[in-house]
């Protein structure tokens, strides 16, 4: 379980930011990974892919709510989920 900022890359991560904003950057890596935010703080979670590349379009996604999960894939030149 990560509950400090870090680089992801070919797992299922279990996040928990009770103590602190989380900000995870994803390497560009060609593969699936999924990302499960566990507590129910008020705190940030903040997946960030490398310069250059987005989520879907967008530059960061926010994982909000405790449970939320999102799987996502490299496509070579972006994250999409």
């Amino acid at each position: 379980m990560d509950s400090t900022d870090t680089t992801i890359d070919y797992n299922t991560y279990l996040i928990d930011a009770t103590s602190t904003d989380i900000t995870l950057t994803l390497k560009d890596i060609g593969e699936k990974i999924t990302v499960v935010r566990i507590d129910n703080t008020a705190n940030a979670v903040t997946l960030s892919p490398l310069a250059g590349i987005n989520i879907n379009g967008l530059s960061t996604k926010g994982l909000t709510s405790q449970y939320e999960k999102i799987n996502l894939i490299y496509t070579g030149t972006e994250w999409i989920f």
